[in-house]
């Protein structure tokens, strides 16, 4: 079969399928699709179950150590925040116009000689430099202690989970290889692949995934030699549009 497409008088595509070798391609992959669900199945389902047992372990910890991991971070940032508010002198409809982000958060993103004009003042300006530092490094060490409670989460969840991904990843790798090498077969017949590109491309120590072939095949200068799929194009910087189809 061949389509002929017009897109303007200086561009024209020609492009030749073998529609079996095509026909050979969507089976091949559809029917692989259904030998990956069903190959995998026991393992998925193994997966997706430690997944939510690790959600579960996730919500009941945050749960039962709400109260002592999470007050604290919210006390010692409100103390801070606290203080980013104006006195009751400000004209505020006055300050709207003094907003400027490339002031930089040092002046609550104001520029600072547009606010004094407007008779604003923020309240934290008025500390001393050692007792803000003060506030800031409590929050600072509030947010080490959120982060340390999650870590420690996410050490047993893993616990959890590794098993049974491991087992299905040892399971996927084989059908990936699998996968690759259908890939290969039919990249090469149909799109002209660069043979030995796109096994090197395909054939690595780490696990590739589905959606790295197209990676593959674009690297492997798939479509630019005469495979079963043949592109011949005349090719013009003008815009491009479809005109007609014919099929011959």
């Amino acid at each position: 079969m061949r389509h002929h497409k017009k897109h303007d008088k200086a561009m024209t595509f020609d492009v030749e399928l073998d529609e079996v070798e095509v026909e050979s391609l969507i089976t091949d992959f559809k029917d692989f699709g259904g030998k990956y669900l069903s190959k995998t199945r026991k393992e998925r389902l193994a997966l997706m179950k430690s997944l939510r047992e690790a959600f579960k372990n996730t919500a009941a910890k945050m749960l039962l150590n709400w109260g002592r991991v999470f007050p604290p971070l919210a006390s010692s940032w409100a103390e801070v925040m606290k203080h980013v508010q104006v006195d009751k002198s400000c004209d505020q409809e006055c300050a709207v116009d003094c907003l400027d982000f490339r002031a930089g958060c040092e002046t609550m993103y104001f520029n600072p000689t547009c606010l004094s004009k407007c008779h604003c003042k923020f309240a934290i300006s008025s500390l001393d430099s050692d007792v803000i530092r003060g506030k800031i490094d409590k929050v600072t060490k509030d947010v080490e202690n959120v982060n340390r409670f999650f870590k420690g989460i996410g050490a047993e969840d893993m616990k959890i989970i590794k098993p049974s991904y491991e087992t299905y990843m040892h399971k996927a790798k084989g059908l990936h290889e699998e996968f690759g090498q259908l890939v290969k077969e039919h990249a090469g017949k149909i799109l002209g692949c660069d043979s030995e590109c796109l096994a090197d491309c395909l054939d690595r120590p780490e696990l590739i995934s589905f959606w790295e072939v197209p990676i593959c095949l674009k690297k492997c200068m798939c479509g630019t030699k005469k495979g079963l799929i043949r592109i011949d194009r005349d090719v013009h910087p003008a815009s491009i549009y479809l005109s007609d189809v014919e099929d011959e």
